[in-house]
Parts: C-alpha cells; structure tokens; sequence
C-alpha cells in the first residue's frame, strides 16, 4: 500500500511540471530536455521515497529479511518454512469464512453468540483450572481477547451452515422410519453396569421386577456402578448407543430390560421408573431430524470436514500455489 502512494506522489510532481511547463513554445530539443529534467526529478524523488524502506535483495533476486553477520535469512526461507498444515488451516479459515459471509451477510447474531460463549468459557475456565481471561487467552494460543472472539465469531457461521448441511441429509423417510421403530415417550431412567464379577446383573433385575426400592437395591448390589440417567426423550436418543435404545424402547413403567452387553458400558440393565406417552409425528418432525443429524454427525468423524470440502468445491476453490494444491489434495484424501 506504502508503494502505491510513493507513486501516486510521484505522478502528481510529474503532472505538476508538466502543467506549468504547457505555456511555454517548446523546441523538440527544448521538450527532451524537460522530459530528461522530470525524469530526473522523479527518479530523485522516488530514491528519497522508497531509499530508506527498500528490501535488500540477494544474487538470485530472493529478498532478505534478517541478517546476522554474513548470514541472510531470504523471504523465499521464511515462506518455505511456514507452507505447512498450520498454514493450510489459516487459509481454509480464511477461504471458508469468506464464503460463509457471502452466504449469510455479517449478523448481529454472531456477535451475540461469540461474547454469550467467551464468558462461559472464560467462567468455566476459572472455575475449574483457576485462570484469568489472560492466562486462559495465553494457555489457548490467542494474542490477545480480539483474536479470540474473532475465533467464536467464525464459529458461528461454520456451526449454523454444518446444522444446515447435516439437516439436508435426513430425508422423510429416515424420520418416519425412526419414529415407527426407536421413537417412545419420555421415561425416567435408570442404569446398571457390572463392575465386580462377583455381581450378577440378573439377581438385580429380580429384585427390582418385584418391587424392590432402588435405595434397597443399591445397598445390597454394591459391586454395580448404579447410574441416575433422568428423563431421556427421543431429543436425547444421539447420546445412547444403538443396543441401549433397542432395549430401552419398549419398556414400561416399572419395567426392566434383559441383561445385555452395550458397546458403551458393558453388561448393562435397564429400569424404567415412569414413563409418557408417545408423541405424534407431526410435533415433533423436525426435533427428529435434529436427532437423527446429531446421530448421523457422532456415527461419521469424517463428515463434518466432508461437509466443508464439498462447499469449497462448489465454490470452485482454486490454488495457485502447487505445494499448497499438493497438500490440499492429499488432506481431501483424509476425508474420503
């Protein structure tokens, strides 16, 4: 920018005497000798201009921007060093969020958002670890309380164009057939594992299919890890593994599952202690196809990156630089 207005001056004093030097009936040799005194004057003043800010330069043409006795360190060493996945990641945030701007336009939304999340961070952060704004924005990598609420503020858009993208994928149908096979009421839910080998989940399921109080029950079963899940709607059903729901689904108040083996905690059982109604279809189509993305997003580490590589090329995301294209296309190669 600096260079553009050093020229911009220049082109003005060169105007300059030329407009004064319009008045006069000038000989050919007269004119030559005007151009050869502007040029000068030009050339003079350019030196003077750009003298003290010009980049010294090596042999091969390469700038230099360090040196320590006979040791130079070239712009073209410090731009080799840094092409590398940290660097890519920048461009893609850079690349990314532009696109997003231009879909979403800049909203007050995102402002609300980045400073609503930096104080729970920043309250959670002091809570559990002790630390100040500062040291959590040194500890985290931000230079300063800036560039972290730029961070949040990018965030946004990237979350609320993936919600947008992962609800595209869930057709009707999948939604139906949810709801027809995996979708009950709210229940109130509680949760048996096997801890100790000297405790057999099945004497427990006796004893709470005839009645016996879960205080009674956790008294007398201490070896079991005993787990207070709450109240889980179909909102909550991405949370759970496939097998818990299965077993989950159609139990009752008062009800308990069979003893099973769940991916997530091992030998498992289940004890409702109530539980509502079903929902109609219609009232809660669209909680369903939230579930069923958040569902689909845990099932797939891959898709969210998925989700912005299909957006860059839909945009026609071009490289010019081939180190950064070749390291583009082998990160796409990650996601595939």
């Amino acid at each position: 920018m600096k260079k553009v207005e050093d020229e911009l001056i220049n082109e003005e004093l060169a105007k300059e005497i030329i407009d004064d030097n319009k008045g006069f009936n000038m000989s050919v040799k007269q004119k030559c000798l005007v151009c050869l005194l502007i040029g000068m004057i030009i050339g003079a003043l350019a030196m003077t201009f750009c003298w003290p800010k010009r980049v010294a330069k090596l042999k091969n043409g390469e700038e230099v921007v360090a040196t320590i006795g006979n040791y130079t360190v070239s712009a073209d060493e410090v731009y080799s060093a840094v092409k590398n996945e940290t660097a890519m990641m920048h461009i893609l945030d850079l690349v990314d969020y532009s696109i997003l701007i231009d879909m979403y336009g800049k909203t007050d939304e995102a402002d609300t958002y980045a400073k609503e999340q930096s104080e729970l961070i920043y309250k959670n952060y002091e809570e559990y670890y002790g630390y100040t704004k500062d040291e959590f924005l040194d500890a985290n990598g931000y230079k300063d309380e800036n560039a972290f609420m730029e961070y949040l503020t990018h965030d946004y858009y990237y979350s609320k164009y993936y919600d947008e993208y992962m609800l595209k994928l869930i057709t009707d149908e999948e939604v139906e057939k949810f709801y027809n096979d995996s979708v009950s009421g709210k229940k109130k839910v509680h949760l048996y594992t096997k801890l100790d080998e000297n405790v057999d989940l099945n004497d427990i399921k006796k004893e709470l299919d005839k009645g016996t109080s879960i205080e009674k029950v956790n008294k007398k079963y201490s070896g079991a890890m005993y787990n207070d899940l709450g109240e889980i709607s179909f909102a909550d059903y991405a949370d759970y593994s496939d097998e818990f729901l299965k077993n989950l689904y159609s139990l009752k108040k008062g009800e308990t599952s069979k003893v099973f083996a769940d991916g997530n905690s091992g030998e498992a059982l289940i004890y409702v202690e109530s539980a509502e109604e079903k929902p109609k279809l219609e009232d809660i189509k669209d909680e369903l196809k939230e579930t069923l993305a958040k569902k689909k997003d845990n099932e797939d580490e891959k898709i969210y990156y998925k989700a912005f590589i299909e957006l860059r090329e839909e945009k026609g995301l071009k490289f010019n630089d081939t180190e950064y294209k070749d390291m583009y296309d082998k990160y796409i190669k990650n996601y595939k």
